[in-house]
């Protein structure tokens, strides 16, 4: 949500508490961690407590242990490369926002592809271009495009929470509008470094996959 606007608010501002990633696949990255952001102080002790091994400041002793903490540390060459990051955030955002214009365009008029648009938001970061195909079976359309030099960005769940072992008290919820979403949404690359022909060139192999008879879905009915 780097960058991201809600209702003339920016991300980070929400509530008590907000995190970002910086994992290498994000508008703005050191590499791998993150960041948190909050106002309030206690939360702000305790969570760097917490990052280096659950030790406080008592008196002149920094070597105290209120707690089980982690070695959550972020070296500095880390946040140096995160500080320039930074510093280059808005042309980022400006060149990932152009990338999803050019694929709003380039798509307008494909009708086995719907665009999932945002609803609400004042401005939206690029992250992600997010879209589903309702008639297509998602799997066998990312095949062909990955036989066509192109590789789908990562999706946002191709398995639903609510389905995933680590939720066993939730596996047998019927969601149904989730698992459609899941099962048929599909992330096209978006990167800052990615041109205009590459941008073409994506959406040729997709209407080339979606061409393909055996990639489409049974009829249904």
């Amino acid at each position: 949500a780097h960058g991201s606007v809600l209702n003339g608010q920016k991300a980070g501002t929400f509530g008590t508490a907000a995190g970002f990633s910086f994992f290498s696949t994000k508008v703005m990255t050191t590499g791998e961690g993150g960041m948190v952001t909050t106002d309030d102080p206690e939360l702000v002790r305790r969570m760097r407590s917490a990052r280096e091994f659950g030790k406080v400041q008592k008196g002149v002793y920094v070597n105290f242990h209120e707690s089980l903490g982690y070695n959550w540390r972020m070296p500095e060459v880390a946040a140096l490369l995160g500080i320039r990051q930074l510093d280059a955030l808005d042309s980022f955002i400006a060149r990932r926002r152009e990338i999803v214009r050019r694929y709003d365009e380039l798509l307008a008029g494909c009708d086995d592809v719907s665009i999932v648009h945002l609803e609400g938001h004042d401005s939206y970061n690029g992250f992600k271009y997010v879209i589903t195909l309702p008639k297509h079976d998602r799997s066998k359309v990312h095949a062909s495009l990955v036989e066509s030099g192109v590789s789908p960005s990562g999706y946002v769940y191709e398995v639903p929470l609510h389905k995933m072992p680590v939720f066993p008290e939730a596996n047998s919820l019927e969601l149904p509008g989730t698992e459609y979403v899941c099962s048929r949404h599909m992330c096209l690359p978006v990167f800052v470094g990615m041109t205009n022909d590459q941008g073409k060139y994506v959406v040729s192999s997709l209407e080339r996959a979606l061409s393909i008879p055996e990639n489409r879905l049974p009829a249904s009915g």
